[in-house]
This record gives structure tokens, sequence and C-alpha cells, in this order.
């Protein structure tokens, strides 16, 4: 460490998030990412910070939770897409159409920030409980945290398993620091 390592100032969580989220669309092969994969990318690193937290501290820091997922919102609200570019879930889209006056159809376009508390709220508790769920045995919750992430950005847990792995527990270990 050097004497200039000293006046380093941490970075913030948005910048944090940013820096993973790149890393991410980057393991995946996203050189040049949309508004959707940004969105995807976000809430899958969302969603596995706030499972694995919760899971090793036995839910104690809401203030965390909190903040992450403050500044996830943050990071996604002017995102623009089409609802049909972050799911094809029926029940989803279904959900997302009635927040949207007058309705619409799949191929709206919609922004982050009506999108982000919908997609957290009808995705985010299951993966969440599965990854509190399992925490034991080889992969723990960091393996199936890394499950989700594939899920949730590219469809695909299989798909750059062992790194998302690693960068999950990077993230979250960035995180606590």
């Amino acid at each position: 460490m050097g004497l200039f390592d000293l006046f380093k100032s941490k970075p913030t969580k948005e910048q944090t998030f940013l820096t993973f989220r790149d890393r991410l669309l980057s393991l995946y092969g996203v050189n040049n990412p949309s508004d959707a994969q940004k969105f995807k990318c976000t809430m899958a690193l969302t969603i596995a910070a706030i499972g694995v937290i919760n899971d090793v501290s036995a839910g104690t820091t809401r203030t965390l939770i909190d903040e992450i997922s403050d500044v996830s919102y943050k990071l996604c609200e002017s995102l623009r897409f089409r609802v049909s570019d972050i799911s094809d879930d029926e029940d989803f889209v279904s959900e997302v159409l009635s927040h949207i006056p007058g309705g619409g159809s799949p191929s709206v376009t919609v922004n982050g920030g009506l999108m982000f508390p919908t997609y957290f709220n009808y995705f985010g508790p299951g993966f969440v409980k599965d990854i509190c769920d399992k925490n034991g045995g080889p992969m723990g919750s960091f393996g199936t945290a890394a499950i989700v992430v594939g899920q949730v950005s590219v469809n695909d847990s299989r798909k750059s398993f062992m790194e998302v792995t690693f960068l999950v527990t990077e993230l979250v270990e960035t995180i606590l620091k």
C-alpha cells in the first residue's frame, strides 16, 4: 500500500454496483448493453446481494438491505425498455401492464422507475428465499445466488457459473466493508 492509497476514497455503493454490473455484462460477453440488459443485470445483482447478505447476517442488516435497494433503484430509474425485453412470464407481464394507465401491450416502453418495484416485488422474495434456504451443501447461498443471477440476467444459470459465483462473492464482500 502506497502513500497515495491512504487518500483514496472508498467507492460509493452506486459506483460499486455500476462496476460489478459492467463486469457481469462483460462475463456474459455483452460489450454494448441495452437498457434492458443493464436493468436485468442490476436487478440480478441486487437480488443476489440482498439474498446472501440476508442469509449471512440472519436478517440483522435491514438498513444495508434498504440502502442496496435504494441504490439499485436509482441506477434503474432512467433506463427505458420494452416490457417484453425484461420477461416473457405472462403473469408478470400482466402485473406490469396493470400498473400502466390505460394498459398496453408487452411491446410498450417503460422506464426502470416503474419496472423496479414491480419486478423486485414479483420475483425478489422467491429468489431471496431460495438463496437463504439453500445455504448448505457444496454451493451454499453464494452458488445459489449465482444461479439466480444467471436466470435473471441471461435466462441461463450455467453460463459462466463459476465466474459469476466469484463475482457475487466479491460484490457482497465489497458491500459489507
